[in-house]
């Protein structure tokens, strides 16, 4: 989570290999149960530091990268607290994962006409930041063994799942699923070999509900449309055609886009 080594990191690779193809974004602090009002600020800090922090200053590097290659994947190792509530952990650790998945949906709209994609995979694993949450029998750790995480990465880094992207795969205790926003959406028996879970994982794609149009999406024409228009809109900000006032007067005049940014009719 320090700015200058973070950037130190990136500029060496940079150097040694000329271009970076995969960013995995795993480093991460677990906390116990703890009440609010328990929970020091100092414990919050170093939280989200880590956590979210960390993350984005790495994201910010490699995006700088993949955006002159026009290519390249980014996986955020999420978790089932950023979805749901949690009494296995604290509040520090749900918000950094939920905010996690928030940045992993919102970045896969900006950099996606790039080339580029970012996805999340929340883990049911068992693992020693885990182990002593509960008892687990032996069919329970087999379930949760984090190799069920490696077909879903392998996949994501592949071309099978280049049209994927915004996505929050759930992966372990014995099934493969996409969420839907704070749900859970379609699963399968999880598969360890890659390229036959990667068929089963990208059927699930297709049968989840769309997440980076925030629209109830009965019509996906017209959300497709809109997306497109967002897109559009955003990298005109990139490359500065437009500033931020021009962007608020096209939110303000286009009802689409209002919606896909804010949910809302015109006030």
């Amino acid at each position: 989570s320090d700015e200058e080594s973070v950037d130190a990191l990136f500029k060496e690779v940079q150097r040694l290999y000329g271009r970076l193809d995969l960013l995995f974004n795993n480093a991460g602090l677990f906390s116990p149960a703890v009440l609010l009002e328990d929970l020091s600020y100092g414990q919050w800090r170093q939280m989200v530091d880590v956590n979210l922090s960390g993350v984005f200053l790495c994201t910010r590097a490699a995006v700088l990268m993949m955006l002159k290659q026009q290519a390249g994947s980014i996986i955020n190792i999420s978790s089932i607290a950023g979805q749901r509530v949690s009494f296995s952990n604290g509040a520090d650790y749900s918000a950094t994962k939920a905010g996690l998945e928030g940045l992993t949906r919102h970045l896969s709209t900006e950099v996606g006409r790039y080339g580029i994609t970012v996805n999340s995979i929340s883990p049911s694993a068992f693992t020693r930041m885990t182990e002593d949450l509960r008892s687990y029998s032996d069919e329970d750790k087999k379930r949760r063994d984090p190799k069920w995480i490696a077909p879903v990465a392998t996949w994501l880094v592949s071309e099978q799942s280049r049209e994927i992207t915004g996505r929050v795969f759930q992966a372990g205790n014995g099934q493969f699923a996409v969420a839907e926003g704070w749900h859970k959406g379609p699963m399968a028996e999880q598969i360890m070999d890659p390229y036959q879970a990667g068929k089963v994982l990208t059927e699930l794609a297709r049968k989840a509900r769309r997440n980076v149009v925030a629209l109830a999406e009965s019509n996906d024409a017209v959300a497709e449309a809109e997306n497109r228009k967002a897109v559009e809109l955003i990298a005109r900000f990139r490359f500065k055609t437009i500033g931020p006032t021009a962007i608020k007067s096209t939110l303000a005049d286009d009802e689409s886009l209002r919606r896909r940014f804010f949910r809302g009719p015109k006030d």
